[in-house]
């Protein structure tokens, strides 16, 4: 197989190949297309540069003195302050002093922003171009972020250019013998861009029972009563209400490792009690729970309050919501409102099924299919809406229900930038929106840069927190085109309506969350990265967050996925494992890691060492530290006591002086974990389940002398074959011995058909449950660890093996020395203990005994016959 740099030259020579057939078959510019060429090229050569291709030097001299490309750059937050060249030229003399590598130049702001210049404003200009010439000048290099502030927008985007969800109108309609159907459906929100109008008869059609108007606070600790009654009874077989968020961070990227559970759990997370129940009774003395009422998760950015409970039809005579606020004393006020109650069976949580909120399910009883309607029912009445949204239409007398379905603005609004260059957030599901941003922001300052000679290298785009998207322009001829049917007949499903019955409609459900996943993919993060490589540059990206998005494939379609680890986590998370798997992958060399976030003064450089060593243990090899407030003034610290995030990676830090050594260390460990080509042993499938991202709870517990990777669906369908050999073949170069999946995996009917032809053709696939011992199922497949006998180390391998060289970093995180006798799958010759501090390189005897001291790292080098691989 191939190592990554055979791969990007390869990567080079077919884009330069459908270059040339561009030439062949239309000569209508050929200074773009040279240009175009020119640029590819430069793309190549950068990652070549970063995996330190046809360097020269042997793997202990690059350990001893590392490759500039392997060292960490600072995310350099300006905008808090005044700019001045005195501080640019300070600040990028003591990055380069103390051994950063380069700086990621990103107007984020936390403060007041006293003497702030505005954005693109002539002196902004001014100090920009000054700084990228300056950071040449001193062999920094320099990138620029994707938009002014979190994360994709700015003044340019429009609201029809911004992110967009659904919304609808339904009602319900009485036709008369005269046949004429007449309903107004102009009450629609603001902003309303129609999709469909349909209707479908429904004699039994009626509306819901309002049970409260408007919202109440819940007193804490009491419970608050709203009693009800029908002297000739009722039936419930849904519920929706409205609640403000509880809990936090549930399904951010910062998911910690943990062992598998029944319930989530996260960094920061915190499970809130339910937020009421409702009873019925047909005497007003005994009572039976109909349903309990859970509370909606905390996520950040735009989401709908709405919650959706389906559950077996329960009738009485009397009934009563009782709510009560059981959550911890740090929480807020809890509001409930707008309880309405449905005589038909209803899609449980349709919110988070139509990708209107992400938040955490677990399997529950949600009723039969009651009022249920067939899809060959549903009639496209679109052509009789008039402008002004009154229909008209003959049909047959009779109840009948209209739904006028359309999408709208979300309102997202980029934020923590310049205040004259805030807007709103691009439309992630549309590529001319893509483009609109970056060709009004990026190749903006890039075209000034380039202009005196100090053209930016990259751009970069932190993780996207703006909350839901579910919709864009022409999204109902997406759908049609990837899943093969249209959604018109199925559109009551948005409403919570069962069409087909209820597995059916969420099997449609999925199909559309799916497609939502990639059109974020291609049309984003695809389009963003076509853009890049256009201009010559490489793009570095993040994760989406609460949005139904698949971050393992997204990341994979841009050349450096970059996961992000803060401060507070002091044993890691898994958004690292997420980012450096989309690279392995997608055959991309750097994995990147946004780290130290929120760090406070406090913090030693040992301290936040150790969960660096952590991210290299879960695969990657690039630093981009999270950050570092630019300081105007020569002589005195820009006070960042009123900024709500200070960021204390400059040169004012009361610790600066000593950094060297930190700065050395993650280039040292950055440049060893490039070497040859990454070597995972397993490959666990997440499932079809969006978004798409490691969930700690559901992970196998996998024994810690095994290394892996997650994958989703997409991986699994487009770019996993089988080997000869009964391994799984990934397209770029990787290979795995065994793929797990993991507890509770939603699997696509696709994705069984994948599963199972990887089983026939002898690939080991371990379907693992809570509480299974996934040690001795592997044992039993004869699935062994690349180096066993290292637990409780922890660990990564890369391996060269045209040179019979492997280079694995180990780690102990524990505040204990630890022992171990490493056994490698191959026969091991000689090995080598390299200390990345010391920069001793010490001799081991065969058999291998390695003793690590708390928290210490180093590299183990071993040599076997270039044969064996």
């Amino acid at each position: 197989m191939p190592n990554y740099p055979s791969i990007i030259l390869m990567s080079s020579v077919t884009k330069l190949v459908n270059e040339y057939c561009i030439i062949k078959t239309s000569i209508k510019n050929p200074v773009n297309i040279f240009r175009n060429i020119t640029r590819h090229v430069a793309v190549t050569v950068a990652l070549m540069c970063c995996v330190g291709v046809a360097q020269g030097r042997t793997m202990w001299e690059r350990f001893v003195e590392p490759e500039d490309s392997t060292r960490t750059k600072v995310w350099w937050f300006h905008g808090e302050t005044e700019t001045t060249s005195e501080g640019i030229d300070a600040d990028l003399a003591a990055f380069k002093d103390k051994g950063v590598g380069g700086v990621v130049f990103y107007d984020q702001v936390h403060g007041k922003c006293e003497g702030a210049f505005d954005s693109m404003s002539p002196e902004w200009w001014d100090m920009l171009r000054h700084a990228a010439v300056r950071a040449r000048d001193l062999g920094l290099s320099f990138e620029v972020a994707a938009s002014n502030g979190y994360v994709a927008g700015g003044p340019w985007i429009t609201k029809e250019m911004g992110m967009k969800k659904t919304a609808y109108v339904d009602t319900i309609a009485d036709v008369g013998a005269d046949g004429v159907l007449r309903v107004d459906l102009s009450g629609v929100p603001e902003g309303f861009r129609d999709v469909a109008t349909v209707m479908w008869r429904d004699d039994d059609a009626s509306a819901p029972l309002t049970v409260l108007s408007g919202t109440v606070n819940v007193g804490r600790d009491r419970n608050d009563t709203i009693s009800f009654e029908f002297p000739e009874g009722f039936v419930a077989r849904g519920m929706t209400y409205f609640t403000g968020p509880r809990g936090k961070g549930s399904t951010s990227s910062m998911n910690i490792p943990g062992q598998p559970r029944e319930r989530y759990f996260a960094a920061l997370y915190q499970e809130y009690p339910p937020v009421g129940r409702l009873e019925v009774s047909d005497d007003g003395i005994n009572w039976t729970q109909a349903t309990v009422m859970p509370p909606i998760e905390s996520v950040i950015g735009h989401k709908i309050r709405t919650r959706t409970v389906s559950f077996p039809a329960a009738s009485g005579r009397y009934g009563r919501v009782v709510l009560a606020d059981g959550s911890p004393g740090n929480a807020g006020q809890l509001r409930v409102g707008d309880i309405r109650l449905y005589p038909y069976d209803v899609i449980d949580n349709v919110e988070v099924m139509t990708g209107l909120r992400t938040e955490v399910t677990y399997p529950s009883v949600t009723g039969a299919d009651h009022g249920a309607v067939r899809h060959e029912d549903v009639t496209d009445v679109s052509a009789s809406l008039s402008p002004e949204g009154e229909l008209s239409v003959s049909v047959m007398p009779g109840r009948w229900r209209v739904m006028r379905f359309g999408y709208v603005p979300t309102g997202a609004r980029t934020k923590h930038g310049r205040k004259n260059a805030l807007g709103y957030e691009a439309d992630v599901m549309s590529a001319e929106a893509a483009k609109m941003q970056f060709d009004n922001y990026f190749k903006a300052i890039a075209d000034s840069l380039s202009a005196v000679g100090a053209s930016p290298s990259g751009m970069c785009m932190d993780s996207h927190e703006a909350g839901v998207q579910n919709w864009t322009a022409g999204f109902e001829d997406v759908f049609r085109s990837r899943r093969g049917y249209g959604l018109t007949q199925w559109l009551p499903v948005f409403a919570g309506y069962i069409v087909d019955g209820r597995d059916r409609s969420m099997s449609v459900l999925a199909d559309f969350r799916r497609t939502v996943a990639e059109t974020i993919a291609d049309n984003f993060y695809g389009t963003l990265t076509r853009l890049c490589h256009d201009y010559g540059v490489t793009f570095t990206s993040q994760a989406m967050l609460n949005i139904d998005n698949d971050n393992i494939r997204s990341r994979g379609q841009v050349d450096k996925p970059q996961g992000e680890f803060w401060a507070y986590q002091k044993d890691g998370n898994y958004d690292v494992l997420d980012a450096a798997s989309s690279a392995h992958l997608y055959g991309h060399p750097i994995a990147s890691g946004e780290a130290f976030t929120d760090t406070p003064y406090s913090a030693t450089w040992e301290e936040l060492l150790r969960i660096a060593n952590l991210a290299y243990c879960r695969g990657i090899n690039e630093m981009a530290v999270c950050a570092s407030s630019y300081q105007p003034w020569a002589d005195r610290k820009y006070d960042d006591a009123a900024s709500a995030h200070p960021y204390v990676f400059h040169r004012f830090h009361p610790r600066w002086d000593s950094s060297r050594t930190f700065w050395d260390y993650q280039a040292r460990c950055a440049g060893m974990m490039r070497e040859g080509r990454p070597s995972v042993d397993l490959c666990v499938y997440l499932g079809d389940e969006l978004p798409g991202k490691t969930m700690a709870y559901r992970l196998p517990d996998i024994p810690g002398d095994y290394t892996f990777d997650v994958a989703t669906s997409d991986a699994l369908l487009n770019r996993f074959s089988p080997s000869s050999d009964g391994r799984i073949d990934v397209k770029g170069g990787m290979s795995y011995k065994a793929l797990l999946v993991e507890d509770r995996a939603v699997v696509s009917r696709e994705a069984e058909e994948a599963l199972r032809r990887l089983e026939e053709s002898g690939v080991p696939v371990i379907r693992c449950r809570l509480g299974d011992d996934t040690g001795a199922m592997l044992a039993e497949r004869g699935v062994r660890p690349s180096l066993a006998g290292v637990a409780p180390l922890q660990y990564a391998r890369r391996t060269l093996p045209e040179e019979g060289t492997d280079v694995y970093i180990l780690y102990n995180h524990s505040n204990e020395s630890v022992n171990v006798t490493p056994i490698a799958e191959y026969s091991v010759r000689s090995a080598e203990l390299w200390h990345p501090v010391a920069l001793t390189r010490t001799p081991l005897s065969l058999p291998m005994s390695i003793t690590l001291a708390p928290y210490e790292a180093q590299f183990l080098i071993t040599h076997r016959d270039a044969r064996q691989h």
